[in-house]
């Protein structure tokens, strides 16, 4: 995968570029706090590409999931 075609992936799910490495661009995704690093090559190996994409699907999943339980804990006390 190219690396602007990745880039744009990115900027689309609503991450944005953190900081210029000298090897690697650090990406965040704001909602989750995620970064991700991602080399500097024109070229990027597809599993590195997914990895990268799926780990930031993973986090929102992980992120949604933490607050679900919040609300729960909340509704169950105030129960009590």
């Amino acid at each position: 995968m190219k690396r602007r075609e990745l880039e744009k992936k990115l900027r689309v799910s609503g991450c944005y570029l953190k900081k210029e490495g000298g090897t690697h661009s650090l990406w965040t995704n704001p909602r989750t706090g995620v970064v991700e690093a991602v080399p500097r090559h024109n070229e990027i190996k597809e599993p590195l590409a997914r990895k990268i994409l799926i780990s930031r699907v993973h986090a929102e999943g992980k992120e949604g999931n933490r607050q679900w339980t919040r609300i729960n804990a909340n509704v169950d006390q105030s129960v009590d």
